[in-house]
């Protein structure tokens, strides 16, 4: 469409496609057109004006007109560099970002892969919750990423409602693992990390301060460490042919072949890594020299045991008390605890297992970095349909090694 204006009249040749348009409708056309052009023109100059009076504002030599075209000159110079700026750095920048956020995503996503292929959640745990025994699990702010996530993800799940974390570490870590529900049942403390008597005294006198401030539900506390597999079905059938609230029970299994000597008295005491647990009635009676938690601590070191053999040594000479052996206990000390898998004493009968080193189940892991074989381990005793499907991967893998 072409249109011609001459001596203030609007004449219209146009063809389109062979169609003929009325002079009347290209005389609005145009009266339109230029009406719209005045308005974008007022536009402009409305922005000038208000751009020219700020920058007038700070400016005490400029004057009337002269200010205004300084001003536009100023405002005009400004712009184009800014958008120069803009034009020449823009794309360095988008392209920064772009690698940042990939990088982001990459480092996000291997995460989410490793959490994965490291722990699988099992749904065939039984959740017991008719039970009173407190559960403890200590671990600390060296070892708590790489051995807490393996038992939050097995024999935790056996009773999530009665299980209690203890740490030195950074508690809301475990927020990843556990729902809002089980939050107040991390328990922060304030111990140091060395191995010195005062404290592993001050780690043991916090699972003393969880058990009193939840007395009033509980009839057993039973403590574990974070490098231990505990069945907890089979916890809870054993400990119940006792009377937690009538006898005075101190139950675990000693790490030594003789009993410990010393101060004109001999004793056993049960290795903390392979689990104790105490009796309600125990409990209130040794109140006074439990609790506050310091007072345990001084004893330790009056005594110059640590904790465990503290414990032991306490009940023994103040109250003659002795350790109850619990022979399906199982500690990392036991060199040959793995060695014969075929015996069901080992593995299907034990209560806890410990494990150290290469001392672990010997068992092809069923998934990647299993840490001490616990995936897997938990995975033969309480199969659900994740687990076929993991050892018919691993059984397919060595059928095609041996056999191509």
């Amino acid at each position: 469409m072409y249109g011609l204006y001459a001596e203030g009249n609007y004449s219209l040749f146009s063809s389109v496609r062979g169609i003929t348009i009325d002079n009347n409708y290209s005389k609005d056309f145009f009266v339109y057109d230029q009406n719209e052009k005045k308005k974008k023109e007022m536009s402009s100059y409305v922005l000038i004006f208000f751009s020219s009076s700020f920058l007038c504002s700070r400016s005490f030599e400029c004057q009337s007109i002269q200010c205004v075209c300084h001003s536009w000159h100023m405002y005009m110079s400004i712009t184009r560099r800014f958008v120069f700026i803009l034009r020449k750095y823009s794309s360095l920048g988008l392209t920064l970002i772009f690698f940042w956020l990939l990088i982001y995503a990459f480092q996000k996503h291997e995460e989410n892969v490793l959490l994965k292929s490291l722990y699988f959640k099992s749904n065939n745990s039984p959740n017991i919750l008719n039970h009173d025994i407190l559960i403890v699990i200590r671990t600390s702010k060296n070892t708590q990423a790489l051995r807490m996530p393996v038992i939050l993800n097995t024999w935790f799940q056996f009773s999530p409602q009665t299980t209690y974390i203890t740490t030195n570490g950074n508690k809301t870590f475990f927020n990843r693992f556990l729902s809002k529900e089980y939050h107040h049942q991390i328990h922060s403390t304030t111990c140091k990390q060395a191995h010195s008597i005062r404290d592993l005294c001050c780690h043991s006198a916090s699972e003393f301060d969880i058990y009193f401030q939840n007395q009033n539900k509980y009839k057993w506390l039973c403590r574990f460490d974070d490098d231990q597999y505990v069945n907890v079905p089979l916890l809870i059938d054993y400990l119940q042919q006792y009377l937690p609230e009538k006898e005075f029970l101190y139950i675990g299994k000693p790490s030594m072949k003789e009993p410990k000597r010393g101060r004109g008295v001999q004793f056993w005491f049960a290795t903390y890594g392979g689990g104790v647990c105490f009796s309600k009635a125990l409990l209130e009676m040794i109140y006074d020299d439990i609790q506050p938690g310091y007072v345990f601590m001084e004893g330790c070191v009056s005594s110059n045991y640590p904790d465990d053999t503290h414990i032991a040594y306490l009940l023994r000479t103040k109250y003659n008390i002795n350790l109850t052996v619990a022979e399906d206990f199982h500690h990392h000390i036991e060199g040959n605890l793995f060695t014969n898998l075929t015996n069901a004493s080992t593995i299907d009968q034990a209560i806890t297992l410990g494990f150290k080193a290469n001392n672990v189940p010997r068992f092809l892991p069923i998934v990647n970095n299993d840490v001490h074989r616990m995936q897997t381990l938990h995975c033969l005793l309480y199969p659900d349909k994740n687990c076929m499907r993991l050892l018919r991967i691993l059984l397919n893998k060595l059928y095609e090694e041996k056999y191509g």
